[in-house]
């Protein structure tokens, strides 16, 4: 039997996993956002946020964050061996923050450009 895998909340994001060759590559989840905040506080602190979910089930590496000198837009790096649970693990967290609105998450499930990939707008 084939595994049907979905967010529900986003039907048109259903998948069979097995027709993407994901064995022993490396996943990634990347937000891409737009800020335009002046204090750098609550973007740090989302970033702790982050890392501390991703320590705390062992779910990868969050390594790091960038941000436009101007503070209009930055983005957010996590990897780990399952893009789909790194997304699900930080999908709550990333839903409460004020400037996430209207976010990008980017799962890429194994390396390169090439790797199949999945959009999910933060709302």
């Amino acid at each position: 039997m084939e595994e049907m895998h979905n967010f529900p909340e986003h039907p048109e994001f259903q998948f069979n996993w097995s027709e993407i060759d994901i064995a022993g590559r490396e996943q990634s989840v990347v937000i891409y956002f737009n800020y335009g905040i002046e204090d750098d506080e609550p973007f740090f602190n989302l970033g702790e946020k982050l890392n501390q979910i991703m320590e705390d089930q062992n779910l990868g590496e969050y390594d790091g964050h960038e941000m436009e000198l101007d503070n209009r837009d930055g983005s957010y790096y996590l990897y780990g061996p399952s893009a789909e649970k790194i997304f699900k693990a930080v999908k709550p967290c990333l839903e409460e923050i004020p400037f996430m609105k209207g976010a990008i998450a980017v799962l890429r499930f194994g390396r390169g450009e090439d790797a199949p990939m999945l959009e999910v707008e933060i709302s």
